[in-house]
């Protein structure tokens, strides 16, 4: 008996394995024959023979998913006999772990059947032999599975709970090539439920692992997500960026499918901008590359898209033509959504062609195919009305149109008579306006001579002021921080430096310290404008003088307050000049990874990870002041890579605007630096500057705003 079940059960995976063995490679082939040995020979060891239909299932699932389900059941067979009786804990441990991947690969075929139902009672059973067997990682994967199998039930909170449950266990294990894949399905999730800003999140948290590992195929699917996260925003020059970057890395990888998928992405974004002839030509290469790979269903899809285009260019032969064969491979190849789209598209050809028979035709497939669960007589009865109505509807304009034109004759006429009545009152009014308006044209005239007179006068003043402005604003320039000094010490860093006039009181400054280390100023002098400007220049030639002297960050401003208050002594006051400025000094020691700072009434902020570090100033400013003999105090932080160190001046958080029209605030303008220091800082730089311009909208600002980012 037991050798007639073996016969039997060979004979099965024979029957089973042998139309599709031509398939595979020689290497694949000879895998293949050495599974089948395990599974047909006595001598092998049943831990052994669970693995191998385990094994050979999976093999087998690209070529047909019901050999899954047969091989997987004897694997499940075997190993839950093996386990009802007392084994060694290795054979123990093998049996669950071939016990676990056969449930889980039949639940992956009944999802892929659409038995959602059926495929999370298997995920729910593999995990539980997942748990019982101390496999984390496999429960993770099952966690996985079972996450996607709520969020085509629908049941967003529970899908997102498994993708999370499954993304710590991966964190444990520093599974990153996993938690990269955990962010993508977390920002899918999000995406399909609109929350754009959550789902780019997640997919640029997917990238940056897919970077460090350098998963170029991951990095091409978190550019193509992102792509379409901002395409759905309508934000089409990112997503043409985003998919291009996608383009460019599978075509690097030779991933022609995917190649074939950006294609098809980039020539809808173009379709969307009515950029109908980049369009066609990526539609196109997109249908290519589908031929070459066999990827049938997306060759169908792609006639779809080809014949759409053309029916709004009017083509209607060459729509109908690709129309015709997309039906055709959806139907071979048992593609409904496709079969679906492609004879609705030739219903409306048909329309456009006057062929009501096969519009009719047409329609009824595509409702049959959209309304499956309705009865056969419903969806014939449904598809009557709807040709019927087309028919009526297109037999009936040639009428509606002629008597629009009729309508549209008779309009005119009517509007012709009010014009010449109308006309004719306005004539005679201009002429009784005349005759007053040439008396007062003499007083105008001489009236004008005088004005222009003045005007020249005053354009010229304002010409000479105007030039003495620019002129000193590439002066001021001179003394800032240039770009060859900070691209020299920093490697990734932006300043936003925007005066409220033409030149300013807020400054930034650099200099490589007599100590070797650099310093970096981010500084407000007192006032804007002009004054403010002259103020920005006695206050760096001041800390120019400092740096020869000093290396400590405190002691430079130390010195500089001493020479700016001495300066300010001879304004010809009683007092003494109290002005001066507000500013804050980095030193980077970038070899002990340290950063000393000394804060003068404006903070520093430094965002590490999810954490916001203040660093909080010295109440006192650099000039004359109450505390002016205190000293300033410095402080050194131990800095981590990816650290971002954030100084500003107070024009930012103090710019008025938005719905109340009221002051921006330090604590949103520090929420924001936060949320998004993790983006490239030219995108940061962006991203400050297109919010302060919405803030502000119509008014006026109210002071210099300086803001420097440096990342570590």
């Amino acid at each position: 008996m037991k050798l007639n079940k073996l016969i039997a059960c060979i004979v099965i995976i024979l029957a089973y394995t042998q139309p599709i063995f031509s398939q595979f490679s020689t290497e694949e082939q000879l895998y293949i024959d050495s599974l089948n040995k395990i599974i047909t020979t006595n001598s092998f060891h049943d831990t052994l023979k669970a693995q191998a239909y385990v094994s050979l299932s999976e093999v087998l699932a690209t070529s047909n998913l019901d050999t899954v389900i047969f091989l997987c059941d004897k694997a499940q067979t075997l190993a839950e006999k093996k386990l009802s009786k007392t084994l060694h804990k290795l054979e123990e441990k093998s049996f669950k772990t071939s016990l676990a991947a056969a449930l889980n690969n039949i639940g992956y075929v009944h999802m892929n059947k659409s038995n959602l139902n059926v495929a999370l009672n298997y995920y729910f059973k593999s995990n539980d032999v997942e748990l019982s067997n101390n496999n984390r990682q496999g429960l993770a994967s099952g966690y996985n599975n079972i996450g996607l199998i709520y969020y085509d039930l629908g049941d967003i909170p529970l899908a997102l709970e498994y993708y999370h449950k499954s993304l710590k266990i991966k964190e444990e294990f520093g599974d990153k090539k996993g938690i990269a894949m955990s962010f993508n399905n977390i920002g899918y999730v999000y995406k399909e439920q609109g929350d754009n800003k959550l789902a780019i999140d997640y997919y640029h948290k997917s990238l940056k692992i897919q970077q460090e590992i350098g998963n170029k195929k991951g990095m091409a699917l978190a550019y193509n997500n992102i792509g379409s996260v901002y395409s759905s925003k309508k934000d089409y020059l990112k997503a043409l960026s985003y998919y291009k970057q996608s383009l460019i890395t599978r075509q690097e990888i030779g991933d022609k499918k995917g190649m074939a998928v950006c294609y098809q992405n980039l020539a809808t974004v173009y379709k969307t901008q009515n950029n109908l002839d980049l369009s066609l030509i990526y539609y196109q290469k997109s249908l290519a590359l589908r031929i070459e790979v066999e990827d049938k269903q997306g060759e169908a899809y792609s006639y779809l898209e080809l014949g759409k285009l053309y029916l709004s260019l009017q083509k209607t032969t060459e729509a109908k033509s690709f129309a015709v064969k997309g039906l055709k491979i959806g139907t071979e190849g048992k593609f409904t959504d496709l079969i679906e789209k492609n004879a609705e598209l030739l219903s409306k050809i048909a329309v456009q062609q006057g062929d009501w028979r096969q519009a009719f035709e047409m329609h009824n497939r595509a409702l049959q195919i959209h309304d499956s669960v309705a009865s056969k007589e419903s969806i014939k009865a449904a598809a009557n009305q709807q040709a019927k109505y087309i028919y009526e509807k297109e037999k009936t304009i040639s009428d509606i149109e002629q008597a629009k034109k009729d309508d549209v004759v008779k309009q005119e006429k009517q509007k012709q008579w009010i014009i010449i009545i109308a006309t004719a009152a306005v004539l005679i009014l201009v002429l009784l306006f005349l005759l007053i308006l040439f008396k007062r044209f003499n007083v105008i005239k001489r009236q004008n001579e005088i004005i222009q007179t003045q005007k020249g006068l005053i354009e010229v003043k304002h010409q000479e002021i105007s030039d003495s402005i620019h002129y000193a604003e590439r002066i001021q320039r001179t003394f800032l921080a240039s770009n060859e000094l900070l691209n020299e010490h920093l490697k990734d860093y932006f300043v936003l430096f925007k005066p409220k006039d033409v030149v300013s009181g807020d400054f930034y400054w650099a200099s490589k310290l007599n100590n070797g280390l650099f310093a970096i100023v981010t500084g407000d002098s007192t006032g804007h404008g002009v004054p403010g400007a002259i103020m920005s220049l006695l206050n760096i030639t001041s800390l120019e003088k400092a740096v020869e002297q000093e290396t400590e960050a405190s002691q430079i401003f130390n010195v500089a307050r001493h020479i700016i208050i001495n300066r300010l002594k001879k304004d010809g006051s009683s007092e003494g000049g109290k002005d001066g400025m507000d500013a804050s000094i980095c030193v980077y020691n970038f070899s002990k990874m340290q950063l000393i700072i000394t804060a003068a009434q404006n903070p520093v902020w430094i965002v590490r990870g999810e954490e916001i570090i203040e660093i909080k100033p010295d109440k006192m400013p650099l000039g004359k002041h109450d505390k002016q003999d205190v000293s300033f105090t410095s402080q050194t932080i131990d800095l981590q890579k990816g650290d971002v160190i954030y100084t500003l001046t107070d024009g930012y958080p103090d710019q008025f605007g938005g719905i109340h029209e009221k002051k921006f605030m330090s604590k949103n303008l520090r929420k924001l630096l936060a949320t998004n220091a993790h983006l490239p800082m030219n995108e940061q730089k962006e991203l400050l500057t297109k919010t302060f311009h919405t803030w502000k909208a119509h008014l006026e600002q109210v002071d210099d705003v300086c803001i420097i980012g440096v990342r570590i």
